[in-house]
């Protein structure tokens, strides 16, 4: 545990690991695990039956000039699935998240930029009766060269007639409202709890680079 790194809302790890660098050169990486922490003390958001964090392996990039660090990183999350027994019939369920993602690397010349950090907040509302749902993002992009914050704006997502939802299920698939040419849109759902009190997803979509322009996949 990486206790300088820990923070009230999540608990930080870390190591270090060498790599051989295009056959001969060794290098060193450091590797680190944020865990977005449970509980009621967690005043950013108190969840009792799910969990996520992020990753990120950073190891120096020697084939570009000046030297470069070279990021694989990435975020996931995990939960107690609601039984179907415990998935309710009737009503509706209003929920509110957080987001944590990256962008692709936007495309630039410049030697310094990599993939956007993105965090933010969410909204869900989900109709149990009519097995539908309508949702939104409102995220921020972090330029690391800079340290710049862009608001991106409220992006809507929702349930669609093309992925019907299965009365009973944990799980609901959607999509986004704004589509892109080339960049795929998706939203995976899954309820946690014993009665869908919380909820996770897996979401892929689009945005308008803010500072280069042109659409970039988040």
């Amino acid at each position: 545990r990486n206790a300088s790194s820990s923070s009230a809302t999540f608990d930080a790890y870390s190591f270090t690991r060498d790599f051989v660098f295009n056959g001969n050169q060794r290098v060193t990486a450091t590797i680190n695990v944020s865990l977005f922490k449970p509980g009621a003390a967690n005043t950013q958001l108190a969840l009792s039956y799910t969990g996520f964090g992020h990753w990120a392996v950073v190891q120096p990039d020697f084939s570009r000039a000046p030297r470069y660090d070279n990021i694989q990183e990435g975020a996931f999350a995990f939960g107690r699935a609601t039984p179907a027994s415990g998935v309710p019939r009737t009503g509706t369920g209003s929920y509110s998240g957080l987001i944590y993602g990256y962008s692709a690397i936007p495309r630039t010349t410049a030697s310094t930029q990599n993939a956007y950090v993105l965090t933010g907040t969410s909204s869900l509302t989900f109709d149990f009766a009519a097995l539908t749902f309508t949702g939104s993002m409102r995220p921020s992009a972090r330029d690391r060269a800079s340290g710049q914050q862009y608001d991106l704006g409220t992006i809507n997502f929702g349930s669609t007639p093309a992925q019907p939802i299965t009365a009973g299920s944990p799980d609901f698939i959607g999509n986004f409202t704004r589509q892109f040419t080339f960049i795929p849109g998706s939203l995976q759902g899954h309820f946690t709890g014993p009665a869908a009190n919380e909820f996770w997803a897996n979401w892929a979509t689009g945005i308008t680079d803010p500072v280069n322009g042109g659409d970039l996949a988040i």
